[in-house]
């Protein structure tokens, strides 16, 4: 558990450049078992002890639509049973961002502090780099992700996640390849994760990030997001 915590910790430092402090990945199965892996032992603490991902989240889960990314704002859910929680902690101003697979669908939550009220605006803005963080996270976390996936936990709930009919699953992959992945560099590493290029575009990332700290945060967005 430690060692899984180093590497999600490790992953999502890179988000610090642009404040965004705390990050959660969320998988819910068919079978309504899920895993959360985060840079916030708290939040993982929250989540495997009542197994109630909140109003919010269910929403996503429940509402990701074919053929769609599913996004959503946290800004008016400070009562949910699970952001509330975070809430309290001082963490706040969040943004999850859902993408439905064949069995599954992995939701991505990226958040700060509660002063930080400018940054759901900067996610919108800038919504192209959070998507640029999910394909590293997904390459350089694979085996991490791989044994959670191993060692799932029981919703508190049924949830019937969004479409079930084998057509429906493959316009969501075609779908998520067009939304999320403009190059099939990319499209092989979070779909296959077979592609020996998809390394070049996780180091680009990281090396962007680090020879940029320097530069104000527009200019670091600019640079990042159009490699």
């Amino acid at each position: 558990m430690n060692n899984q915590f180093r590497t999600i910790h490790k992953l999502a430092s890179v988000l610090k450049i642009i404040d965004i402090t705390d990050f959660f990945h969320l998988r819910i199965n068919r079978k309504n078992q899920f895993f959360i892996l985060s840079n916030n032992k708290v939040i993982v603490n929250y989540l495997n002890e009542d197994r109630n991902i909140g109003i919010l989240l269910k929403k996503v889960a429940r509402s990701a639509v074919c053929k769609k990314i599913y996004v959503a704002v946290w800004k008016e859910y400070a009562d949910d049973d699970f952001l509330g929680k975070i809430y309290k902690l001082g963490i706040w101003n969040g943004i999850s961002i859902a993408l439905p697979f064949n069995d599954y669908i992995d939701i991505f939550s990226f958040a700060s502090s509660v002063k930080n009220t400018e940054l759901t605006n900067f996610y919108l803005n800038y919504f192209r780099l959070l998507k640029r963080f999910i394909i590293f996270f997904r390459l350089k976390g694979k085996k991490v992700i791989e044994h959670a996936n191993q060692n799932l936990c029981d919703l508190s709930e049924n949830i019937e996640l969004y479409c079930q009919s084998d057509k429906e699953e493959i316009a969501i992959i075609n779908s998520i390849r067009r939304q999320i992945f403009p190059r099939n560099v990319f499209i092989n590493t979070v779909l296959s994760n077979q592609s020996n290029n998809s390394l070049k575009g996780s180091k680009t990332f990281i090396e962007n990030i680090k020879n940029l700290t320097s530069e104000p945060k527009n200019n670091l967005i600019e640079n990042i997001s159009d490699k």
